[in-house]
């Protein structure tokens, strides 16, 4: 069985906890936010377990770090906050 530790999630699952996290807080998020957040939250994990959290290349964009996937799903929002959970159906990081 597989430890929560060993656990490789994808982008979506990263953010939509991320978004669901400032949602409960009450805090708006634009997707140059959001991008950065995962971003971080990649870095961290990674060096405090020397572990990836996703397999998805993070690319150098000219405004900061992309995961190109959820910058698709979500440019429709341009500099408004994202008001939705755009992938429903991902794996929680929370309980």
């Amino acid at each position: 069985m597989t430890s929560t530790q060993d656990k490789i999630y994808s982008p979506a699952a990263v953010a939509n906890n991320i978004l669901w996290l400032a949602r409960q807080e009450e805090r708006p998020i634009t997707i140059m936010k959001l991008l950065k957040l995962v971003y971080i939250v990649y870095g961290w994990v990674y060096a405090m377990t020397d572990r990836k959290v996703f397999k998805e290349p993070i690319q150098a964009w000219r405004h900061g770090p992309v995961v190109p996937s959820l910058y698709y799903q979500f440019q429709s929002f341009g500099s408004e906050p994202i008001d939705i959970l755009r992938f429903p159906n991902s794996l929680k990081l929370l309980p």
